[in-house]
This record gives C-alpha cells, sequence and structure tokens, in this order.
C-alpha cells in the first residue's frame, strides 16, 4: 500500500433541488492501489504491513502467539465551499471475502477513532502510532454474520472535526473495544484486486443558492416597471419610497408626484435574503408643442409645451438650431421647412413636435422702406405694454394674435401709447403701427 502521493478519487453528483433553493453535492472518496494509505500491524509482527489487501482490527494468535491488530486509513478531503450546509459523511467498509484471516469473529465490537497526528506508512510501527482523539468515537456494532458488509457508517461529526481544525485530511484507526482473543473484523482495503469492497468515504453537502443583489427598472415619466431576474426567490417585498410597495416579483407602479424616492427590494428564500435600495428620480413628460406667426421670412414660434420642460431642442429645417424657448428666426430662402420642437424633462425624458412652415416671400420686418420708429416696452410683459414712436409723429395701432385675429385697435395717438394686456392669453402678438409715413409691423411676448 506505499505511495509517494495521495491521490484523490472523486466520483461527485450534483443534485439541484429549487424547492429548497440549494444545491447538493455528493461526493465518494474511494482510493485504489497507489492511491490509498492504509495500513495494518500487529504486536507480533511490530512494523506496519502496508501492501496487504485488509484493514483487520483483531485479537488473534499469530504463529501461536497473541497479538493485537489494528488498522489505519487516511482519506483526502475535498474542500468544502464556504457557504456549504447540512454537512454528513459515511464510511463503507466490506467483508474481504479472500483474506487469509478467518472472517469476522468472536465479540467483536469494533470503534473508529480519528488520527490527530501525521504518520507514515514506512515508520509506522506498534510503538510509535499516532495519537488518536478521544472525541467522536464511532462504534460499529458485533458482526451478525462472518461475512458481514459494515455500511453507510456514520462519520460525520468525525469529518466535521477533522474541518473544524483546518485539516485537508482524515485518518482512522480501526481497533476492537475489547482487544482479548479470538475476536476479528475483516475489511478489505484500497488494495484488494476486487474494486467493489474497497473502502469509501461519501461526504454530501448542500451550497445555498445565493440570491442576485441588484434589480432594474424601466420608466417613462411617472411610470416604472421594476425587475428582479432571479427565479430561486421565494419572498420578496418592495417599498416605493412613499409608504407604498408591493408583493409582485416584477411590479408595475405609478408614482403620484415626480421626484425622488428611495426603492427598496427585500428578497429571500430558503437559505439567503438580500436587501437592495436604489434612489430613483420621476418626472412628468412634457408633451413639446409650438405655435408660430410669420412675418414675410421672419417666423416667431412660441413654445406650447405642457407641462414645462427643463430645456428645449429646436430645429428649422435648414441645419440651424436654437436653444432658447421661444425663438425668432429669419430664413434666407423660400420654400417649406419642417421644425421640430424637441422638450426634455430633468430626467432626461423627452417628446417631439414637428410642424411643416411655408415661407412665401422675403419681407424684412421693416415694411416701405422705412427705419425702426417704434419700440415696444417691456417685452415680454404680463400685465400693461408702452409704445414709444421715437420721433413726433400720429399714428394707429392694431393688435392681433399669433392666428392673424385683431384684438385691439387704437385711434391716431401722438407720443406714449399704454395698453393692457392683462386678459391676453400668453403668447405673441403682433402690432401694426400705420402712420403718414408709412406701416410697420412690431412684435411682444405676452408671458
Amino acid at each position: 500500500m506505499k505511495t509517494n502521493q495521495i491521490v484523490v478519487m472523486l466520483l461527485g453528483l450534483l443534485l439541484c433541488f429549487n424547492q429548497s433553493n440549494a444545491q447538493q453535492f455528493v461526493i465518494e472518496i474511494k482510493p485504489g492501489p497507489g492511491q490509498n494509505k492504509d495500513a495494518y500491524l500487529n504486536t507480533v509482527n511490530d512494523t506496519a504491513q502496508s501492501t496487504v489487501q485488509s484493514n483487520i482490527a483483531s485479537t488473534w494468535t499469530y504463529y501461536g502467539e497473541p497479538g493485537i491488530g489494528r488498522s489505519f486509513i487516511q482519506f483526502a478531503l475535498p474542500q468544502i465551499p464556504e457557504n456549504a450546509s447540512n454537512l454528513t459523511a459515511s464510511l463503507n467498509l466490506y467483508h474481504d471475502y479472500s483474506s487469509f484471516h478467518l472472517g469476522h469473529s468472536g465479540d467483536n465490537e469494533g470503534k473508529i477513532e480519528r488520527i490527530i497526528e501525521s504518520w507514515s506508512l514506512n515508520t509506522l510501527n506498534w510503538q510509535n502510532q499516532p495519537d488518536v482523539s478521544s472525541n467522536n468515537v464511532v462504534y460499529l456494532p458485533t458482526s451478525g454474520a462472518s461475512d458481514q458488509n459494515y455500511t453507510g457508517i456514520n462519520l460525520t461529526e468525525l469529518v466535521l472535526d477533522c474541518y473544524n481544525q483546518s485539516e485537508d485530511s482524515i485518518g482512522l484507526r480501526l481497533s476492537l473495544v475489547t482487544e482479548e482473543l479470538y475476536r476479528s473484523l475483516v475489511f478489505a482495503s484500497g488494495d484488494h484486486p476486487d474494486e467493489n469492497i474497497r473502502p469509501s468515504l461519501i461526504i454530501s453537502y448542500d451550497t445555498c443558492i445565493q440570491l442576485v443583489e441588484t434589480f432594474s427598472y424601466e420608466k417613462s415619466g411617472l411610470q416604472c416597471q421594476f425587475y428582479y431576474d432571479d427565479n430561486n426567490v421565494s419572498d420578496i417585498v418592495w417599498d416605493f419610497g412613499n409608504g407604498y410597495g408591493s408583493f409582485v416579483q416584477n411590479p408595475y407602479y405609478v408614482f403620484p408626484e415626480e421626484g425622488t424616492y428611495l426603492v427598496c427590494m427585500h428578497a429571500s428564500n430558503s437559505c439567503d435574503t438580500v436587501t437592495i435600495c436604489q434612489e430613483i428620480t420621476v418626472c412628468n413628460i412634457p408633451i413639446a408643442d409650438f405655435d408660430y406667426v410669420i412675418e414675410g421670412s421672419n417666423v416667431l414660434f412660441t413654445n406650447l409645451t405642457e407641462p414645462e420642460g427643463d430645456s428645449y431642442y429646436w430645429e428649422f429645417g435648414n441645419d440651424y438650431f436654437s436653444i432658447v424657448t421661444n425663438p425668432e428666426f429669419e430664413y434666407e430662402n423660400i420654400g417649406t421647412y419642417e421644425v421640430c420642437l424637441t422638450s426634455y424633462n430633468t430626467c432626461g425624458e423627452s417628446t417631439t413636435y414637428c410642424e411643416l412652415i411655408t415661407i412665401s416671400e422675403l419681407l424684412s420686418k421693416i415694411r416701405n422702406n422705412e427705419i425702426e420708429s417704434y419700440k415696444i416696452f417691456p417685452n415680454p410683459a404680463s400685465d400693461i405694454i408702452s409704445i414709444e414712436p421715437l420721433e413726433e409723429v400720429a399714428y394707429r395701432a392694431e393688435v392681433y394674435n399669433s392666428s392673424g385675429i385683431l384684438v385691439d385697435s387704437f385711434d391716431t395717438e401722438i407720443g406714449i401709447l399704454t395698453v393692457s394686456i392683462s386678459n391676453y392669453t400668453s403668447g405673441y402678438y403682433i402690432v401694426k403701427l400705420v402712420s403718414d409715413k408709412g406701416m410697420i409691423i412690431k412684435k411682444f411676448l405676452k408671458s
């Protein structure tokens, strides 16, 4: 049974139980010749016999001389993950039907003890046997037949003792409880030619299926669809950060108002629990819309987005753009242009509204070659506007809304004209000023 290194045969069987959210591993360690480490020694021969095919515990006569026999077995243990649970270990010992020794005999109650110090096949003898622990000794009942197999021997506590003391192998000493004449237990060793009866250690354990530690979501305005992509969850509780929640794994929720909410999800299964929180900001979606007034080649745009956006982006259909809320743009060529307004909220969400406008003539804002001779202030205005001619001239004023409908008119005036606009709706207005010198078009914004 001599070998320079210990090789472990692992016959692994992986069983998955979704209902318990755990994976069970079953590993059989059954070393054969050249891989095993087991030995037999007795008081007569003194030196360990490491090449025999039997593991024997006995008190017998050897060539007429009484002697006590014991066997030593060592298995290399597999590494166990930190999250392992429910570890069990069992040992199978099979009667050696081909042994030179008689089979099981006498009042042969046996015991298995854990070896607690290193030992070598080459130097083992009766005088230097390794120490064994008196903790968790496993007892083998008296045999009921001379060829009885001892299977499923519970070594769980012995193996746990070994792992808890950070060892990577387990040594077992097999001996009789009462070492008096004519008692024996005879089992096959790892060198037995029949691999079916070699000793085997079976270790099983569960590993918890860890839950995913993140959730995702898709939002649109105040609406939010949450996702937790883990089929191993058993129980789940959502807290939307405003006193409302859900027990659904992938809930859909509409927040009552825009703002930032701390959304938390608590998930658990039979062996794991996670709590995940994320700050989520939701915003009302601004619905882009606009109106406009065309003055020749000049266009006055009125932003009608509701609710108001955080920022705006205008495209005038000719590679020009603006980020002004209510822009004014003058086209250089006659034609039809697609004007688009994109309105953004603080969450980065947006809507876009487009409309075709047609420029049919290229007219200056100043008609009949008149120079700019009036000013309107304040502009924008909310309550009143003042119209002031820059020279002393008699003039008549007419106010039109963005649809071209006359909303106010004033007889000929000289000097500053003050107009109440408190009843006007918000938007752009056109003021037509007529004097004996010609007509001037002005505009103002009612805020």
